[in-house]
């Protein structure tokens, strides 16, 4: 029982507890005490409850006896709901019906939320019919569910057809529905689209909010239109609509996205000096977006300041910050910004040893990022696919044949099986230093694993292949793959 959240003594004033109340549990006639009910509510608003305690409530609820209201039942299936226990609500629901109890509005409208989330939009839609049978009306916020539930199936001809056909009827659309099919056209590109709805809302007397500009602004940003997204964040500020740091972090993502670093620093200053106090993801926006155009020192200035503001920058940030310092041949500074990172803090992800390496090869020092991915594995992690690739990579760019071919095996044997990178890579060195037969037999292993060798692989193979002369030798194994696996292993 400790382990449900709630699952407790009920307050003084019911005299019991719930454990000794059997008669609560056991289906008796007997009347449940009101404070029961008020003691589920008051649980399910605190949000005290976890999915296993909720659904413990649950069962005791559907076993007392008179049935308890459907508001209490309403409350505990919008817990279950906003604890993500999607697929457990419509079986409760269902339970409820076996009981005779009768569902209000509100049971409709966590119904077709869940329907939503569980991308049943129909069982959605057949609640809606349920309750227009019934000669109740559904409110907006129904409608938007499903709406944006049809919009982010990519279905927003049929949401709007749907929106069309219930304002025939007489139903009023609000911001919500309308940012909602906004949205849709938005991510499918259609502009002109976006543009009537806007109108529609004007025609409605629906200002457009602070969200609406948003989804313009993200939307447009996404697909490199900077300068209609500029217009339409001018628009807002004429009309007084204050921007929220989303806006903001948009604006700034495009801005670096068309190369216009000075016209972020400008935006981002003037953020600043305003009512917003710019957020982690607001200055991660911005060191990444110097990152990228090699504005190092300005990244790590800002870095700085975001640490000064009592904000932790997150694990790709720091990951970005050593790649790129790292790559510029400052090693040092590197690890310098690895050890501040996480000196005191977590275990260091697997991505930050990565890019430590991946500098550390760049920079001609394998012997040294050997060293590291020793240390990584000596510390009980277990590097991904990627880091082992790019070890990969420095042994065999250094020659350490052997060794690269040894840590392919260890590295399957660790859990972590070689993709087609880590076999292209290995196979490519050997290739190189003309060690044919070793690069054969390690293609052998890459197809039976079906994988198929990069261009590169397959154009020196082929070479080799047709030079009966120089690799007679060869011919026969090379000739047995072909026969295994076709010629595609060399096209």
């Amino acid at each position: 029982m400790s382990r449900i959240m709630g699952a407790r003594s009920l307050p003084s004033d019911s005299c019991r507890s719930l454990s000794s109340q059997p008669s609560l549990f056991q289906g008796t006639s007997a009347k449940i005490p009101s404070g029961f009910e008020l003691e589920v509510k008051r649980l399910c608003k605190s949000g005290e409850l976890n999915l296993e305690g909720a659904l413990f409530y649950f069962d005791k609820l559907i076993e007392t006896r008179p049935i308890p209201s459907v508001v209490t039942f309403n409350h505990v299936l919008g817990s279950v709901s906003k604890l993500k226990g999607y697929s457990e609500v419509p079986s409760m629901y269902k339970r409820m019906r076996d009981e005779g109890m009768k569902s209000d509005l509100y049971t409709s409208s966590i119904l077709i939320n869940v329907f939503c989330h569980l991308k049943k939009i129909d069982y959605g839609f057949g609640v809606l019919g349920d309750i227009m049978k019934r000669g109740l009306e559904a409110d907006s916020v129904m409608v938007h569910t499903l709406l944006k539930g049809l919009c982010s199936e990519g279905k927003v001809f049929d949401a709007v057809q749907v929106f069309d056909k219930m304002s025939e009827n007489g139903f009023c659309g609000d911001t919500f529905i309308y940012n909602s099919l906004i949205h849709g056209y938005c991510k499918l590109g259609m502009w002109e689209e976006v543009a009537k709805m806007i109108q529609k809302m004007a025609r409605e007397g629906i200002s457009p909010d602070v969200y609406t500009y948003s989804i313009l602004i993200d939307s447009l940003c996404k697909v490199k239109k900077v300068n209609e997204a500029i217009q339409v964040f001018e628009s807002m500020l004429d009309r007084g609509i204050e921007p929220s740091l989303h806006t903001y972090i948009s604006l700034l993502a495009g801005l670096f996205t068309v190369n216009r670093s000075k016209d972020a620093v400008e935006l981002f200053e003037s953020l600043r000096h305003g009512n917003l106090r710019p957020n982690a993801v607001t200055y991660n926006t911005m060191i990444v977006g110097y990152f990228k155009h090699g504005e190092t020192k300005e990244a790590v200035k800002l870095l700085r300041e975001m640490i000064h503001e009592g904000l932790k920058p997150n694990e790709f940030i720091y990951t970005t910050l050593i790649h790129f310092v790292s790559q510029s041949g400052d090693l040092q500074a590197a690890q310098g910004i690895f050890d501040s990172a996480y000196k005191s803090g977590p275990t260091p992800p697997i991505s930050a040893y990565g890019a430590l390496l991946n500098g550390l090869i760049k920079n001609g020092k394998v012997e040294e990022a050997r060293k590291k991915f020793d240390e990584i594995l000596g510390m009980g992690l277990v590097p991904n696919v990627v880091t082992y690739n790019t070890m990969l990579h420095g042994l065999c760019k250094s020659k350490k044949l052997s060794e690269a071919r040894e840590l392919l095996v260890d590295m399957e044997a660790k859990g972590c099986p070689p993709d087609a990178i880590s076999f292209d890579t290995v196979i490519w060195g050997f290739l190189k230093c003309d060690e044919i037969e070793d690069a054969v037999q390690l293609l052998e292993s890459m197809l039976e694993r079906n994988f198929s060798p990069c261009k590169a692989v397959k154009s020196k193979l082929s070479r080799f292949f047709a030079d009966s002369k120089g690799h007679r030798a060869l011919q026969a194994p090379l000739q047995a793959l072909v026969d295994t696996y076709g010629k595609k292993i060399f096209e």
